[in-house]
């Protein structure tokens, strides 16, 4: 479902993120 799709996106893109650090999410270091 587009739903699983997304979610796996974004679990991706969580991981990028807390692995590089955005500058957006730089300072929400929740997920």
């Amino acid at each position: 479902s587009v739903r699983s799709g997304k979610s796996v996106s974004s679990d991706k893109v969580e991981a990028w993120l807390s692995t590089w650090g955005s500058p957006n999410e730089r300072k929400a270091p929740e997920k």
